[in-house]
């Protein structure tokens, strides 16, 4: 057969030009047949076999055809990567960084003593109540060495630390029944006999010594009168340390308010069995 399938021979198809008549391909004279195309070992060589062929490539067992560009397996697989990137902001709620921690707010919340069994007949005020610069702020400390004090910002007092152990300290004095009035601090006015003041010059998480750590408060106290506010008619030092049970920052809160309780206890059993001097 010959090429596209014509028999050996058989002469070409003719060409005609515009004007009709016609025209020899490349100048062969008209009803020769087509040249013959012949491999290298002499056999005739079909039209199909002898029109160039576009090379086709495989990969990892399929044939890729030259038009579709290939990728290298190194970059397949970066692209598969970088796709969920890519696709993640149109997600809702989808995020590459996780939230920050919320912080936790705790109050000084101590018990209240029991009612005493002797009250002074005076008017008392609560007065300000200093604290220590280390213990100021509302992040609750940690003492870690001798040296070093740290703050932790996620765990805070939900208010001042002056400001709640002012009204508990007005409070137990209440409940305890040592003054037959107690004039709540931050009330306007110059009512009362005497004034209590306080000064707070510890107040944190002791952990210096592991599996053994301990809330410690310290607070000073002192009554002057309110006729003569110079001098003081009664003054009184508490310390208490209460051991941490558990890790979490809730029995952190619950050992303070343990050691604080105790110390205003302390502080009503005295104020109420105290000579004091006429107002």
């Amino acid at each position: 057969m010959s090429p596209k399938g014509r028999p050996e021979g058989e002469s070409c198809p003719k060409r005609v030009s515009a004007e009709g008549s016609p025209v020899s391909p490349k100048g062969r004279p008209e009803g020769e047949s087509c040249p013959k195309r012949v491999s290298a070992e002499g056999s005739p060589v079909s039209a199909d076999r002898a029109r160039p062929r576009a090379v086709h490539s495989v990969q990892e067992g399929r044939t890729m055809s030259p038009a579709v560009p290939t990728l290298r397996p190194q970059r397949r697989r970066v692209l598969a990567m970088l796709a969920p990137l890519a696709l993640a902001p149109l997600v809702p709620g989808c995020s590459f960084t996780r939230p920050p921690p919320a912080k936790r707010r705790f109050l000084l919340e101590p018990p209240m003593p029991a009612a005493g069994a002797r009250t002074q007949p005076y008017a008392l005020r609560i007065g300000p109540i200093g604290v220590a610069a280390p213990y100021r702020d509302r992040a609750i400390v940690f003492r870690t060495t001798d040296l070093k004090y740290e703050s932790d910002f996620y765990n805070e007092f939900f208010v001042s630390p002056a400001a709640m152990i002012a009204e508990a300290t007005g409070r137990a004095l209440v409940a305890s029944r040592a003054f037959a009035r107690v004039i709540p601090a931050g009330v306007a006015g110059d009512e009362g006999d005497f004034t209590l003041e306080g000064f707070v010059d510890a107040l944190y998480a002791d952990g210096r010594v592991a599996g053994k750590a301990e809330a410690e408060v310290s607070i000073g106290y002192f009554l002057t009168r309110a006729a003569f506010p110079g001098g003081v008619a009664w003054s009184g030092s508490y310390r208490e340390r209460t051991p941490i049970a558990g890790t979490q920052s809730d029995a952190v809160a619950d050992a303070m308010n343990a050691s604080l309780g105790r110390i205003l206890a302390a502080l009503a059993r005295d104020l109420a069995g105290a000579e004091l001097p006429k107002p």
